[in-house]
């Protein structure tokens, strides 16, 4: 599991799907270190190898332990554990694939191994017992690769509640300077993210007025990305955090929460960030934050890779009270008991027919 929003999600739900009495199992096919917080009452399973290795160990696991449903979320874990029930002839265990990207611009950028392993999963996807879409945009672009058999299903991903107390100003430098604006970024350090563009933006806004910007998240692009920081000559105020466990003092008290992806699937930060009541600028990337934005009601969103676009709304956004600028939000459609409500009412149909 990487510390990304699908882990999230998955252990969002471990959590609902455990508290309503079932038994979840965590199966790791690596041997990763968890550095992550699991909920109470979660079993841990590990094959202890590469994936493409794990084969005769998910055959033993669907024997042994006869799960009702099996959620993945990546086309290498569909297709072992599609082959795992073949081979294991539990009949009974029910697939869920889960999609969490749109799919063409993922086809894009993939190597060409996974290209063919996407491509593979996509042919052999009516073997599932269902397809989730994690928002209507995702599933649009899934009937594009999809044969017709198969069955495509949208459920929203879940965002976790607010703690019951409000979340305490993070302990960072940045905040201890309570009249310079912040701006907050959550997301791996991937092309995908365009975090390059989020510094060129940011080094022209800090041009004009005071104001910081803390990126939460690592990855690949880590190393050029603090290279670029640099020669913005700003670096000083942009903070690259690394992965954090708990995100919620940062987007409660984060003055704009700024997504600048190139594509998303859903966009969970978008969400956290306004159940945190954080006001929002977000590209209008391909599928996910406009859904969740409700087209811009809910926040501001700018046209992909526009980067004046961008610096107009952002500002704009500091300009505005908070209260204003954020308004009311409902976020029923992501609580996590009626996500995993849809979840189990499928079990609950597959078991039926």
């Amino acid at each position: 599991m990487t510390n990304g929003g699908i882990r999230r999600v998955l252990l969002v739900l471990a959590k609902v799907f455990l508290a309503r009495g079932h038994r979840v199992d965590l199966v790791l096919t690596n041997q990763a270190e968890l550095t992550l917080e699991l909920p109470d009452g979660l079993n841990v399973v590990r094959f202890g190898t590469r994936t493409r290795r794990s084969l005769p160990h998910a055959v033993r696991y669907l024997s042994e332990n006869r799960p009702d449903a099996v959620i993945s979320g990546r086309a290498y874990t569909d297709l072992l554990f599609l082959a795992a029930k073949l081979l294991s002839r539990q009949k009974h265990c029910h697939l869920m694939w889960t999609f969490h990207t749109e799919q063409t611009m993922e086809l894009a950028h993939k190597s060409r191994s996974m290209k063919l392993l996407m491509r593979c999963a996509y042919r052999l996807s009516p073997y599932a017992d269902v397809c989730v879409a994690v928002s209507k945009g995702v599933a649009r672009d899934l009937t594009r690769y999809l044969p017709k058999t198969a069955r495509i299903e949208v459920i929203y991903n879940p965002v976790a509640p607010l703690g019951a107390t409000p979340a305490l100003r993070p302990d960072h430098p940045f905040w201890h300077q309570q009249d310079v604006p912040i701006l907050l970024s959550v997301g791996r350090l991937v092309p995908q993210k365009d975090h390059a563009l989020l510094l060129k933006v940011f080094a022209e806004l800090r041009a004009q007025r005071p104001l910081k910007l803390f990126i939460c998240g690592d990855g690949s692009l880590r190393g050029a990305l603090e290279i670029l920081a640099a020669e913005t000559g700003y670096a000083q105020d942009i903070c690259f955090a690394g992965h954090l466990p708990d995100l919620e003092p940062y987007m409660t008290h984060a003055d704009v929460f700024v997504s600048t992806s190139r594509w998303e699937g859903f966009g969970l930060a978008l969400a956290e960030a306004l159940a945190a009541g954080c006001p929002v600028v977000a590209t209008d990337c391909p599928s996910g934050p406009a859904e969740i934005l409700d087209h811009g009601r809910l926040g501001r969103l700018v046209p992909l890779g526009d980067k004046n676009g961008l610096i107009q709304a952002i500002s704009e956004t500091l300009d505005a009270p908070k209260a204003v600028s954020n308004g009311p939000v409902d976020l029923s459609a992501y609580d996590p008991d009626r996500v995993a409500d849809a979840y189990l009412n499928l079990m609950e149909r597959f078991s039926k027919q």
